[in-house]
Formats: structure tokens, C-alpha cells, sequence
């Protein structure tokens, strides 16, 4: 039997425990933004990030509620170095975003319980719109999230959008090779079928979406990430021997996606991406291992899902395409990060 992989396999809380770290502050008013982090980032890496949005924000007069959303992340990755089809870079990139998956139960019922009167404002980075997209899917609060903005975000734009990709570059060596079922769920045609995340819009006032087109990280990195799919590593063991125009979960397991349990084919564990309860484990699955979206990330360009884009690299900011400006706004100056700030304070009407 091979060693299959699972590290997210862990006890990912579907509850969440709330830590005041500070109860000399009191907001002025009932407006709340609440911070969602990425992917690598050790625990005090955490804190610093959240403490970093809040002081800039504070900078700018600031004065509502505030907090940060701690998920299990994994870490330790020194650089992204993605250049061959199996690397620990990638396998912990993808092992991550399965607990990012994971981690959307426990999201979703804190943002419930902190929009009582509609006055929540989610920020969330990089891998943790991951987690906040699943959230709001999940999420059954009386009253609409006021705004949700995604910063650079390293999730597939396909779960937002059916739309072409006007960026997209067809690879002769890394060609699609999985169904569109993220834009066309759950069986990849357009045939009554719409994206994963289209209800997600309507549990939002206002969708912002905060872009960088030659985003190092995306462009360099997820892209490739997302080209290499099925993970059908050695321990991984993920595959997928169905059509990429139609997606069926009836026919043979080897002609849907599906991993390996030994070292033969006679051993297969067929994956199930339908909505009963049993599946979603298996489902979360099928987009962390193997699911390619046929959009570019939602961090690399406009999404018609949003109302707000706004593009990192145009002026003031001039995001560019080394691997810093992906979380430039946590890392550069005050006073180069000003106006993205300012975008938080305006389309968060705070």
C-alpha cells in the first residue's frame, strides 16, 4: 500500500473559539471588519498580518470593530519554486487549501454571529478566500455580509465565473484535462449548471475584488499548480480518466476522478462531489487535488462576480510581478500602501 498523504486529515474545528486579546479598545460603532489570512503563515506571522490592517487602517481614522480569523494553515515553505510537477511546495500548497476547505464550517458561523444588524466586512488574502468563499456558500445569517473584499486571491476564478478568460494563455505542454465543473457545477457543461460560488453574490452587498495580473504567486506559482493537476504523485495517488466536455458520477470510478488506495488499479476509491453530506469531504477533495479551473486565479484579473475590481498594478500602488507585492500591502511602508488601504476604507463604507 502506499503512504497516501494526509495532512489535512486533522481535527479542523467546525466551531470557532473566540480570544480578546485587548479589552481597553471599544468601537465607536457596530461596524466590523474581520480579517481571513493566507497560506504559510506561521502563527505569529498571523497576528503581525492582522495587527498590520488594523494600525493602517487606524492610521486612516478608523475606529469600528476588528479581528482576525486564525485557520490552521500549513507552513514552513521557504519560496515559491514550483517548477516541477512534484515539489513540497506544491503538495503543501494543495495540502493546505484542503484544510482551508475544512475551515469554512467554523467561518461561516462567526460571521453569523458577528452581523446581528448586517454591519460585517470580511478582508480576506491570498489561499483564505478559499475559506471565505466556502463560507458564504455555507453562510445562513439573516441579514447580507455588508462587503467582502478579496486581496490577491489564489483560488480559481471559475468558481465565481463561466465568463472566458480574456487572459488566459492555452499550454502546449500542460493542456485542461479536467472537467469545467467549478464554472459549470456539478457536471461541467453549461446545461442549467452555474458556478460553484453564484450564491455568494447574494449574501453580499458589495463584492470587491482586489487584483494584480503579473502577481508572482498566481501567475508564476497557482497557475502552474493548477496546469499540473490531478496530483498523481506517489502518496497522492489522484487521477482522473472521464471526458473534460462532461462530468458523470454514475459511470465507472475510473472514468470520474478518483485515487489510488494501493499500487494497482484494482484498488480505487471513487470520488463523489454531489451535495449529500456524506460526499463533501470527498468533494473539498476534488478541488484541493484535482479539479483544474479553467480561469486564471481571481487574484490575476477582473471578475464579472464582483462589482468592485480594482486592478494592484495600475497607479497609485504599481503592484508589480515579483513575489513581494503579493502581500506587499502587509510587508512595504505606510505610505506606499496608503491607497490600498484607502480602497478598504471606501468600498467598506466605514
Amino acid at each position: 500500500m502506499w503512504n497516501r498523504k494526509t495532512k489535512w486529515n486533522a481535527d479542523i474545528k467546525t466551531n470557532y473559539c473566540q480570544v480578546q486579546t485587548n479589552v481597553a479598545y471599544a468601537a465607536d460603532t457596530n461596524k466590523y471588519l474581520l480579517y481571513v489570512h493566507g497560506w504559510n503563515i506561521a502563527d505569529e506571522e498571523k497576528m503581525c498580518d492582522g495587527k498590520t490592517v488594523f494600525k493602517r487602517l487606524w492610521w486612516q481614522g478608523y475606529t469600528n470593530g476588528y479581528g482576525t480569523f486564525d485557520w490552521p494553515t500549513l507552513y514552513g515553505v521557504k519560496e515559491w519554486k514550483l517548477f516541477l510537477p512534484v515539489s513540497p511546495w506544491r503538495m503543501n500548497f494543495d495540502d493546505s487549501e484542503m484544510i482551508a476547505w475544512l475551515s469554512a464550517t467554523a467561518l461561516s458561523k462567526l460571521m453569523e454571529d458577528l452581523n446581528p444588524s448586517g454591519e460585517l466586512r470580511v478582508l480576506a488574502h491570498s489561499q483564505g478566500n478559499t475559506v471565505v468563499g466556502e463560507a458564504l456558500r455555507k453562510y445562513d445569517g439573516k441579514q447580507k455580509i455588508h462587503a467582502y473584499i478579496a486581496a490577491q486571491a489564489a483560488i480559481g476564478g471559475s468558481l465565481y465565473s463561466s465568463q472566458p478568460d480574456p487572459h488566459e494563455e492555452f499550454n502546449w505542454f500542460y493542456p485542461l484535462n479536467t472537467p469545467n465543473i467549478m464554472a459549470y457545477w456539478p457536471n461541467g457543461t453549461n446545461n442549467g449548471a452555474e458556478p460553484y460560488f453564484v450564491t455568494n453574490s447574494s449574501k453580499v452587498v458589495n463584492m470587491c475584488n482586489y487584483y494584480n495580473l503579473n502577481d508572482f504567486a498566481l501567475h508564476t506559482a497557482w497557475e502552474r499548480n493548477n496546469r499540473w493537476k490531478p496530483d498523481d504523485a506517489i502518496g497522492w495517488g489522484y487521477a482522473y480518466g472521464g471526458l473534460t466536455n462532461f462530468y458523470d458520477e454514475t459511470v465507472n470510478k475510473t472514468n470520474r476522478f478518483y485515487r489510488y488506495g494501493g499500487l494497482t488499479q484494482l484498488d480505487i476509491d471513487g470520488l463523489e462531489i454531489t451535495n449529500t453530506v456524506g460526499d463533501i469531504r470527498e468533494r473539498y477533495e476534488v478541488f484541493s487535488y484535482c479539479a483544474e479551473s479553467w480561469l486564471k486565479a481571481l487574484g490575476q484579473g477582473s471578475n464579472t462576480a464582483f462589482g468592485v475590481n480594482r486592478d494592484l498594478g495600475d497607479v497609485p500602488l504599481k503592484y508589480d510581478q515579483y513575489h513581494y507585492s503579493h502581500s506587499r500591502e502587509f510587508r512595504s511602508n505606510i505610505t506606499k500602501e496608503r491607497a490600498f488601504f484607502e480602497y478598504i476604507m471606501n468600498d467598506g463604507n466605514f
